[in-house]
């Protein structure tokens, strides 16, 4: 009887070396498409061109190709690492360019002579308000910028037509910001300076990434001769009993403003009443003062009307030719219950926390809050603590101040173009169902 030979076993039977190169070769071509599309994420997030883009996705598979461990070695690995190189980048190149046609959106590579390009969305932008105007030194408000497009809007330098502009300055929050579809940003812009005459006018341009050059934003400057003034808000909404917040009268002339006393039209008003730290008081020249001189006082609701809304006149008395100022104060106060929620939108500007966030009972009825949601359930950028889910917040009508409760929101990871938005929904026993706070997240 033979003998067994002594290399058979049990065991399964090892790989060639043949087999081992091509598992090799295998993990090494995935790894290079993996690099690629990485090299492509990388380009695009930077705003390159196509070109850019072939580039980045080129040297993204070369990387993992070119490493000791990854394919076979011997005089054939040269002709390997470029076999492997080429099939990554078409992988890459096939895959994202029929997903740039499926979506409708930008070329991401170069498309080849003769084949038209996706039929791709673009940015948009839409400035407000245009143009701005200035009452007075100091300033003009926020401008506020908004993308419209079905691309992302890519806000590069905001600068004066003018490089000598020296009558209007403004905060550079905008610039080198990139705003996702719908996403908004706001910068302020100030009076500086008036020019001798009261009145200057400047162009502002801001440079993005669509075709035609920068939009074009008009700043006026209108400084009164005289005295001048300003109230703000003006009317003044009181959403339920409470403080109605703080109204400012600014010096808006080239002379100073002198506010008298401040009274109701009706000398019989009680539903509302306010402070009189204003009266009586001198506001320097708009033209002489940076910011502007101005004065604050607060107006409250304290009492409702039989259908649960009052309105009435409140008179500043001032040195202005042509009497009184008029400013007019809202009460609202709804049947049932009712809710106001401040801030919102709510703007992160930057990753932490974005501040507390009020829900307000503004009705004769007390307001139930319910459960906290995202609208998406998945939502995961942003983050808020549940101080306020199932509390009764009693009714305005019955509570001066008015019944409120707070709680914080927080940015917690930027989305891939550094910014990030989604919608905040507040259940309540309203009738029309849960009340909505969007969520807007700069990085």
């Amino acid at each position: 009887m033979a003998e067994p030979s002594p290399n058979r076993g049990t065991g399964p039977p090892r790989a060639g070396p043949q087999m081992e190169a091509r598992e090799q070769v295998v993990v090494g071509l995935l790894l290079s498409v993996a690099g690629s599309l990485l090299g492509t994420w990388v380009g695009k997030s930077v705003y390159g061109s196509p070109e850019l883009n072939l580039l980045a996705a080129i040297l993204g598979a070369l990387v993992p190709a070119m490493l000791p461990q990854v394919l076979p070695k011997g005089r054939s690995r040269p002709l390997i690492v470029v076999v492997v190189v080429v099939v990554a980048v078409l992988v890459t190149y096939t895959t994202v360019t029929t997903a740039n046609f499926a979506e409708s959106s930008a070329a991401t590579f170069p498309i080849p002579p003769g084949v038209s390009a996706p039929d791709a969305g673009a940015p948009g932008i839409e400035v407000t308000p245009d143009p701005v105007v200035c009452a007075g030194v100091g300033s003009c408000g926020l401008v506020i910028i908004r993308s419209t497009g079905s691309e992302a809007l890519r806000v590069d330098a905001i600068e004066f037509a003018d490089p000598g502009e020296e009558r209007f300055s403004f905060d550079d929050r905008c610039a080198d910001q990139t705003l996702v579809p719908a996403a908004e940003c706001s910068f302020e812009v100030m009076l500086t300076a008036a020019d001798p005459e009261g009145a200057g006018v400047a162009e502002l341009l801001i440079n993005q990434n669509l075709p035609g050059g920068p939009t074009s934003v008009t700043l006026r400057g209108e400084v009164p001769a005289g005295p001048g003034i300003v109230v703000t808000p003006n009317p003044v909404v009181c959403a339920g009993l409470g403080s109605c917040g703080s109204v400012t009268i600014r010096s808006t002339g080239f002379e100073a403003l002198r506010v008298d006393a401040i009274e109701f039209a009706d000398p019989g008003e009680e539903r509302f009443s306010f402070d009189d730290r204003c009266a009586n008081q001198t506001l320097a020249p708009a033209a002489t003062s940076a910011p502007a001189a101005e004065c604050s006082f607060e107006v409250t609701y304290e009492r409702a009307g039989p259908q649960g809304s009052a309105e009435t006149e409140l008179l500043i008395n001032q040195n202005l030719p042509g009497g009184p100022t008029s400013v007019t104060l809202r009460g609202e106060v709804p049947a049932g219950p009712g809710i106001v929620v401040t801030p919102n939108p709510v703007v992160c500007a930057g990753l932490g926390s974005c501040g507390s966030v009020t829900i307000r009972s503004t009705g004769f009825e007390a307001l139930r809050v319910d459960a906290i949601e995202f609208a998406d359930p998945g939502e995961e950028r942003f983050s808020f603590d549940d101080r306020c889910a199932n509390q009764t917040l009693a009714p305005a009508a019955t509570s001066a101040p008015a019944a409120e409760c707070s709680f914080e929101v927080t940015y917690e990871r930027a989305g891939p173009q550094g910014s990030a938005e989604t919608e905040l929904l507040i259940n309540q026993n309203l009738p029309g169902g849960p009340t909505r706070v969007v969520l807007r997240g700069s990085a």
